[in-house]
């Protein structure tokens, strides 16, 4: 293995024990002497990759929400209609949000967020605003095209995601549990109210 793929292969092994010690014990509680005792390296190695704590919770965060993203993305084909796009996008989104991983983080993001804003700015700039900027600019090309009436795309991303959370609440507040969401439907509905707003008139 050459050298860039061992320093890479490192550098993943520490974003995964950093994200599980950000998970189990908070932000505020993790340490950098910590992961790297449970890392097996030297505080210096630990440095040497990541030269601060925040740093380090950033690439966790990328780490964490690359593959939502990436898994969203293909969703969005300007090659099917629309309304089946938009459906294939928030069925997903609805899975991704709902599930035990996604939901364990946004406890974490938003139970630090107010001892450690960065924490919260973190989370936000790399999973929703991120979200909402992917579904923006499809949204902006579909209104280029024609096959929606000019309006504020930002905004209309910003609806549809939002639309999309409230399947997420019940399982947040431990109500239900994700295995008895139905994002089929509910992606459904979500789109429904989405062109109520934005479609065509």
């Amino acid at each position: 293995m050459s050298k860039e793929l061992q320093q890479e292969a490192r550098r993943k092994t520490i974003i995964e024990i950093a994200g599980k010690h950000f998970l189990d014990y908070g932000y505020g509680a993790t340490t950098m002497s910590a992961i790297a005792t449970a890392y097996g390296g030297s505080k210096e190695t630990l440095w040497r990759y990541f030269p601060s704590k925040e740093v380090l919770f950033a690439a966790y965060i990328e780490y964490a929400t690359a593959s939502f993203r990436g898994r969203l993305a293909p969703s969005l084909k300007s090659g099917q209609p629309l309304e089946q796009s938009l459906r294939d996008f928030a069925k997903n989104y609805i899975d991704e949000i709902c599930s035990p991983e996604s939901i364990d983080l946004h406890r974490l993001a938003v139970g630090e967020s107010a001892r450690f804003p960065e924490v919260g700015r973190l989370f936000y700039e790399r999973a929703p605003k991120a979200t909402e900027e992917l579904l923006e600019n499809f949204l902006e090309t579909q209104m280029s095209m024609g096959k929606l009436p000019p309006a504020d795309a930002g905004r209309a991303a910003k609806t549809l995601t939002q639309l999309c959370m409230m399947a997420r609440y019940p399982v947040i507040f431990c109500i239900d549990k994700a295995a008895s969401i139905d994002s089929t439907e509910l992606a459904r509905i979500s789109v429904l109210d989405f062109m109520a707003i934005y479609g065509p008139f």
